[in-house]
């Protein structure tokens, strides 16, 4: 069935567009989502019977395909699910990192990011920025390298160069947890602390380097006066 709103190709059964999350029958709208637990058994739209990896709706326990943004049954979006203490009612919260059997991993989907990963800052993005970025499928950090390369000619394109590894590293968190899939939040966070412990041990390296140089220019200065 194609989405008349963006084209997107859904299952049959699907109430919901999974890429746009636009109603697919005029009575769609109407609907309201079940709650967690009271929804039918999980339905196995086409991906996932092909063996596609797919990531169940933590409202209504649909297989959702890797390419959707929302629910095609119950349209909630991706890694979200009912937030119980929410003051308005239908309101959203990110599933995963919250415990229980609706949690959803959305690591790797672009989908939702838990929120105890937004914000912060990330060495790794802002140390080794395109190196990371290659590592973390995120080929906007290559950016660095070509503006490092051109800062060759152009020395202005340096403080350019620095001003993009401050900007991954604030946006670093989001973008690995966006793009990259990983096992579970701990398991991201270990990654993250492994390179920034990279990025230490690079920053001492520079600096017991910078001491021998003086050390080394210090010497030969004394050697020249005597």
């Amino acid at each position: 069935m194609n989405c008349p709103a963006c084209g997107g190709l859904n299952p049959v059964d699907a109430v919901y567009c999974g890429f746009c999350a636009a109603a697919l029958h005029p009575d769609a709208a109407e609907q309201e989502p079940p709650l967690p637990g009271q929804g039918a058994p999980a339905f196995t739209p086409a991906a996932a019977a092909a063996g596609l990896e797919t990531a169940q709706c933590a409202v209504c326990g649909y297989l959702m395909a890797v390419a959707d943004t929302a629910c095609p049954r119950c349209g909630t979006p991706r890694g979200m699910r009912l937030d119980p203490a929410a003051a308005l009612p239908g309101s959203y919260a990110p599933a995963a990192g919250y415990g229980g059997q609706y949690d959803t991993n959305t690591s790797g989907t672009r989908g939702a990011v838990p929120l105890e990963l937004k914000g912060g800052w990330n060495w790794g993005a802002f140390w080794y920025s395109w190196i990371w970025g290659l590592n973390h499928k995120t080929p906007i950090t290559l950016a660095a390298l070509l503006f490092s390369l051109a800062g060759r000619l152009v020395p202005f394109l340096g403080l350019v160069n620095l001003g993009l590894a401050v900007w991954f590293g604030v946006r670093g968190n989001e973008w690995a947890w966006q793009n990259r899939r990983f096992d579970s939040i701990d398991h991201f966070r270990a990654v993250q602390r492994a390179w920034a412990m990279w990025v230490l041990g690079s920053f001492i390296l520079v600096l017991v380097l910078f001491a021998i140089g003086v050390a080394i220019g210090l010497a030969g200065a004394l050697e020249s006066l005597q």
